[in-house]
């Protein structure tokens, strides 16, 4: 897996699992190339170290994609761990306060605290978030029809997840409120950290709606996103008190109490979705990646009239009328010949070199040209699978 990747683009590589291309390419060789300088000739070295044996060891360790989690049940049991660490810290800190009276304040079990437990393990959420959607990152942008590059936005939640697991130990909003009041001579609602709330707030809404958009096709990862800004929300309502404590009814414990049980809880649950919804979506796309998902059913329209694309990406119907047809990143269509395939549910695709040479097998055609029309939405989603299907058929041969 490369780290650092140069160019524009549509020129990345197509490719995310090249260990065996390099292991072979290795292994036609009679021993592995040293680096330019090396006090040792070429000849003498035969690829073996004295004290770890094969060198080629190194091909069949750990890779960073082995790391995440694709069982199951690996899944389950980090989410129930999660969850069982919430409320224990949850109960250790109504303990603190309540059975615990007389011990007095534990500044670990404190969820007020900034030096508590409940604070390190946020933070350690939320890194190890920033951590899954990186790996997410480097798999996802290799996807061949990410034409626009969407894949950057794991690029962006990743940085946003790691400025959230340094704000909760480091209290960058407390300090960026007050730059920002006295900047502005403002004071948000009376509080200093609401600059960092709406500013901050405005960008991780943003980079959620889209990260909302590109998990769309995995329900676990989309519901756990779902739930985390849906935690975040509650909390702010008890926060600002736009939900009624009341509606809470516990016995023995003080409102002021109950009110940073709720909050802090509410927090420490969004943080650990967060973290499953990273880790169900790198899942997800590391199955894709590997080609280990079902794939899905494509829809088809109903016959419709004959098509002829060209090389330079005009799309030709009957009356002249043509439609713009950009094709893949990387694939090249340099030979002259001409490509038929047929299918049963929709007419014939045809490339040509040039738009006579579509014009003349047009005419050689048994079928009359189609009437002049615009091309249907029905019509253009079969044009587009059909050269999705063409490009998988190339690229198996």
């Amino acid at each position: 897996m490369l780290f650092f990747q140069t160019g524009r683009s549509n020129q990345r590589r197509r490719r995310v699992m090249h260990d065996t291309v390099l292991a072979s390419s290795l292994a036609l060789g009679s021993g592995l190339s040293r680096r330019r300088g090396t006090r040792y000739a070429r000849e003498a070295y035969a690829g073996r170290s004295e004290n770890y044996g094969d060198a080629m060891l190194l091909e069949s360790q750990t890779r960073l994609t082995d790391l995440i989690p694709t069982h199951p049940m690996l899944i389950m049991a980090i989410l129930a761990s999660g969850l069982v660490i919430i409320v224990a810290l949850e109960a250790l800190y109504l303990w603190m306060w309540t059975a615990g009276r007389d011990i007095g304040r534990i500044a670990a079990f404190d969820l007020a605290e900034r030096g508590s437990l409940a604070t390190w393990f946020s933070s350690l959420v939320l890194a190890l978030g920033a951590v899954t959607a990186g790996l997410v990152f480097m798999v996802r942008r290799h996807r061949l029809d990410d034409y626009r590059g969407h894949y950057r936005i794991w690029l962006w939640s990743a940085s946003c997840w790691l400025l959230m697991s340094v704000d909760a130990t480091a209290s960058l909003h407390d300090g960026f409120g007050q730059i920002m009041a006295r900047l502005t001579g403002t004071r948000l609602f009376g509080e200093t950290a609401m600059w960092w709330l709406v500013i901050f707030g405005f960008l991780i809404a943003a980079v959620s709606l889209r990260l909302l958009v590109d998990m769309r096709h995995c329900f676990p990862s989309a519901a756990a996103l779902i739930a985390t800004a849906a935690c975040y929300a509650a909390s702010l309502g008890f926060h600002f008190h736009l939900i009624p404590v009341h509606m809470v009814r516990w016995p023995q414990v003080d409102a002021a109490v109950r009110v940073v049980a709720i909050n802090k809880g509410l927090l420490l649950c969004g943080n650990f979705f967060l973290l499953t919804a990273m880790i169900c979506h790198a899942r997800y796309v590391l199955l894709d990646a590997e080609g280990l998902l079902p794939r899905r059913r494509r829809s088809r329209s109903r016959t419709g009239e004959q098509l002829y694309v060209t090389s330079d990406g005009e799309l030709l119907s009957g009356g002249g009328r043509s439609v713009r047809v950009h094709p893949p990143h990387g694939v090249v269509l340099a030979s002259p010949e001409v490509v038929a395939v047929d299918s049963p549910q929709v007419a014939p695709v045809v490339l040509a070199s040039a738009p006579h040479s579509a014009a003349s097998l047009a005419a050689s055609s048994a079928g009359a040209l189609p009437v002049e029309r615009r091309l249907t939405k029905q019509e253009k989603k079969a044009l587009r699978a059909r050269l999705e299907r063409m490009r998988e058929d190339r690229q198996a041969g």
